[in-house]
């Protein structure tokens, strides 16, 4: 996405990389950004509530990362020996939401990691309420339903264990602090990655009864 906002005439990302903080990982991190068109960068070092350390930034480049360079970038940090060996080390996406993106990635204490001009510091937003973490959780989200499904996706309703699904997107919402989904929202969920067919949503959803007496 273009930022209108922060860094002008740039395009914004927002980067995420398992990784534990000291000088190696922060020095290998910086020189794969230059070497890959990223020219300024703005986030920190944290740990998640699963007690995962790990990189958290939005980062720019003058020029669009077409889909081979951003794939070239998350193998470089999903391979190095540096990464954490979790199930994504590496995530590289365009940003969103611009300021909430940006406030999200300086919200923890702790001495940020930036390269940005200092009149673009100064326009960076504070971290202020819920929403802008809402978004980032719904992307993360899409990513967790995307891995999940990755394995069967040119086999539509090729997916048996339902219940071992529903019980890791429960077991997900719980870990961000994010009460779980509805049963109808779940079932939205599981129908729109092909966990089940729309025969079987409409089973669970709508009275088949109501539809054999509707006279058309």
């Amino acid at each position: 996405m273009e930022d209108t906002q922060i860094l002008k005439h740039h395009y914004i990302y927002s980067f995420r990389w398992d990784a534990k903080s000291n000088n190696e990982t922060l020095e290998y991190m910086i020189q794969s950004f230059t070497e890959y068109g990223i020219t300024n960068w703005i986030g920190k070092h944290e740990v998640s509530e699963n007690d995962k350390p790990h990189y958290q930034m939005a980062v720019w480049s003058e020029n669009k990362l077409d889909k081979d360079m951003k794939d070239k970038v998350r193998k470089r940090f999903n391979r190095t020996k540096l990464r954490l060996k979790t199930a994504q080390p590496c995530s590289l996406k365009e940003g969103r939401k611009i300021q909430s993106l940006t406030a999200y990635v300086t919200k923890d204490k702790g001495k940020a990691i930036v390269q940005l001009p200092q009149h673009c510091i100064k326009l960076l937003p504070k971290w202020k309420n819920k929403k802008a973490e809402k978004i980032i959780f719904q992307d993360k989200l899409r990513e967790f339903m995307k891995n999940l499904t990755q394995d069967d996706i040119a086999t539509p309703y090729a997916h048996t264990d339902v219940k071992e699904s529903v019980d890791k997107i429960v077991q997900f919402h719980i870990d961000h602090d994010i009460q779980p989904p509805s049963k109808g929202r779940m079932l939205y969920y599981l129908v729109k990655h092909h966990f089940i067919s729309v025969s079987d949503y409409r089973a669970e959803v709508y009275n088949f009864k109501m539809f054999h007496e509707m006279n058309y």
